[in-house]
């Protein structure tokens, strides 16, 4: 169906009154399941089909300067930023299945994962369906598996409908025993959309490789995290790279194309008992000189009516993070002091975006339960000067079953 053609379908965004239906589902599901089989959220079928479950909920408080109805005072806020549902199924080890959908801080419920998997051999899988494009390692982290609360969102740029996933098909694999892991993979992509500078409905084009110099990373190894506590010595080397033909610009005859790539790498090992974690990216965004609709660049305008639409900026950006968990306990968890910084520098407007996180994550169950607290300093200079230097902080809980 041309993208033009396509319309929000209901099954896209669901309401509210739908996260009560699908639970009481899934928790009818397993109510014949013993106490500690529900705890590994797993119902056998038979010796080789079985369904999984797992749910995870992320909440803060959070306090920005400027931020309140006035304008002028700080911002309180306590929020639910995530409540997410997870469902694998398993038909045998060649054929499974992944359907994952999150209520969002609008209290929308959305669809994140809707993935057919078909795993010939560790060395060759093919997925089809709704997921996480090949790109950077903090896209491929998500909001739970990073060592910072917040995603890197000012320099992870690349097209996406929503939570860095989209449509597609995608083939991947992890040979010379892990240490390799490719991915490479066709999705509908961006501005895909009738007055859309991707009316012609071309394909975003998206691969990615790892090196994996110490311990292969953890399974599925598609998927990956921003730390592992200390389970694997990781020093790990990426590249990633997206086009897409007239992927960019303010409409049919006003286009270009978008180019954009990455390259980056995690370094963690043990370190006088505790667990040092070193991490670095570099970005680039190629859109030919071309400016985005909705991009906030000089003579962007809104975008036509669409998913994946827009804000899409030329420019260049860096990811630097350093953490540090300590080794002894404090209480029941474990203390981790970091430090992150993202750089990401507009072509057009020539102006510059910013943002320093500094704080302690204190990791009670590594990442199925910690507890964060940071304070960010937030620079744009393409803001007005009453908004342009945001100083925000707050306090985030994780959990996941």
């Amino acid at each position: 169906m041309p993208c033009y053609k396509m319309k929000k379908y209901k099954n896209e965004i669901f309401s509210v009154k739908f996260i009560t239906v699908y639970s009481s589902i899934i928790m009818g599901l397993f109510t014949g399941v013993s106490s500690s089989a529900f705890a590994a959220a797993t119902l056998m079928i038979d010796d080789e089909k079985s369904i999984s479950m797992a749910l995870g909920l992320r909440g803060t408080f959070s306090s920005i300067e400027n931020s309140a109805p006035n304008g002028r005072s700080s911002s309180k806020s306590f929020d639910i930023d995530s409540i997410s549902i997870y469902l694998d199924g398993r038909y045998n080890d060649n054929i499974k299945m992944t359907f994952n959908v999150e209520r969002d801080i609008d209290d929308k419920l959305r669809v994140m994962d809707a993935i057919a998997k078909f795993n010939f051999h560790d060395n060759f899988n093919v997925w089809l369906g709704r997921m996480h494009t090949p790109g950077d390692r903090s896209n491929l982290s998500g909001p739970f598996f990073t060592n910072v609360w917040e995603p890197a969102v000012v320099v992870s740029r690349y097209p996406h409908i929503a939570f860095g996933r989209d449509n597609g098909l995608l083939l991947w694999g992890k040979p010379f025993d892990g240490k390799l892991v490719y991915s490479a993979g066709i999705f509908n992509g961006h501005n895909c959309s009738i007055s859309g500078s991707n009316d012609s409905d071309n394909l975003l084009y998206a691969a990615r490789i790892s090196l994996n110099l110490f311990d292969p990373e953890p399974l599925p190894a598609y998927y990956v995290s921003n730390t592992y506590y200390g389970d694997k010595r990781i020093l790990t080397i990426g590249a990633a790279y997206q086009t897409q033909k007239d992927g960019i610009g303010l409409s049919p005859t006003d286009k270009d194309d978008f180019q954009g790539w990455n390259v980056d790498f995690l370094f963690e090992d043990t370190i006088a008992t505790g667990v040092l974690t070193v991490e670095g990216a570099y970005y680039d965004y190629d859109l030919s000189g071309q400016v985005d609709c909705a991009s906030g660049e000089p003579g962007s305008i809104p975008c036509a009516n669409g998913t994946n639409m827009g804000n899409q900026i030329e420019g260049t950006g860096y990811l630097s993070t350093l953490a540090y968990l300590i080794p002894h306990k404090t209480g029941i968890g474990n203390l981790q002091p970091f430090i992150r910084q993202q750089k990401f520098d507009r072509k057009i407007s020539q102006t510059t975006n910013e943002q320093t996180d500094l704080g302690i994550n204190y990791v009670i169950q590594k990442h199925n339960a910690r507890i964060s607290v940071v304070y960010s300093q937030i620079k744009d200079d393409r803001l007005a000067s009453s908004n342009d230097n945001i100083d925000k902080f707050l306090v985030g809980f994780q959990l996941q079953y």
